[in-house]
């Protein structure tokens, strides 16, 4: 969860003493809950229509059964329905102490000044849960598996195929985003054609395989997906999903050094792209 804000650089002292008033005096009422709720169950209901946002639920369902990453970030909607005040308050009681709270600032902000303000603002939360209950992060387990669902009003087959990796803090984290960039994402739309340098994209561009591929690489703390999604037409499914098992087993064995080296620039673009603004450095940094 995450509260932010951004303003100028003589309003940083009133942002961080609103941000405090949103995490430790928010008042919780009755008809802001309710009204919240019908606001989460219409989004919930958007969601459901979109393939490309389904897909990765239900792959996250079926790859961590059992454990906290196969549920949704919105929830079922047996338990947005359900959730009462007192659920909210005795999860703020639990969670939001000093020890899991986070503060970074990014721009035009002092480091001892966001100190300062920091310390007065939440220097008061405790430093275990007011219930004295422990915050129990069990490890997710991963499971080997599948999940197909059929739905023949859509145009389109939506396929999503990964492997587990191990999280930001494996050793092999950085090598797994050059692959990444290894084997790279197409577009049908993007105007660029068949003239892509990763060898997976450009072979099912030029077989017309796809309407649109990527590869994913999605990381926590102690594990991760790995893998390539794609949209297909019904027919062209099995030969989509040939040319992505090929490129991904050819990580292993036919990678050229040149290949490496081209996507190892690639990956340190985009990671200086992507830090491209003090919202998307201040996250970074949070993070």
């Amino acid at each position: 969860t995450v509260y932010y804000a951004k303003v100028l650089k003589q309003d940083v002292g009133a942002a961080v003493d609103l941000l405090s008033d949103m995490l430790t005096g928010s008042k919780h009422d009755e008809a802001a809950i309710e009204a919240e709720r019908g606001v989460i169950l219409r989004e919930l209901e958007e969601i459901e229509k979109m393939p490309e946002e389904v897909i990765f639920d239900r792959l996250h369902q079926t790859a961590f059964q059992g454990s906290s990453l196969a549920r949704t970030i919105l929830g079922s909607v047996d338990n947005i329905k359900s959730i009462s005040r007192n659920d909210i308050l005795d999860y703020i009681s639990t969670h939001y102490t000093g020890p899991r709270v986070v503060v970074a600032g990014a721009g035009a902000v002092e480091h001892e000044q966001l100190v300062g303000l920091a310390d007065k603002a939440f220097g008061a939360l405790p430093d275990t849960p007011a219930s004295g209950k422990k915050v129990a992060v069990p490890p997710a387990t991963w499971v080997g598996s599948d999940i197909r669902v059929r739905d023949d009003s859509l145009p389109q087959a939506h396929v999503a195929v990964a492997f587990e990796t191990g999280g930001w803090t494996d050793g092999h984290a950085v090598p797994v985003m050059v692959m990444q960039q290894l084997l790279g994402q197409w577009d049908r739309t993007d105007g660029s054609g068949a003239n892509v340098s990763a060898g997976m994209c450009r072979e099912l561009a030029e077989g017309n395989f796809v309407h649109s591929a990527m590869t994913f690489n999605t990381s926590y703390k102690d594990t991760g997906l790995f893998g390539v999604y794609f949209v297909a037409e019904p027919n062209t499914v099995f030969n989509a999903t040939a040319v992505t098992m090929h490129n991904l087993a050819r990580m292993a064995t036919e990678v050229t050094d040149l290949e490496v080296e081209r996507a190892k620039q690639q990956l340190k673009t985009a990671m200086v792209m992507q830090l491209d603004g003090t919202t998307a450095v201040c996250e970074d940094i949070g993070r």
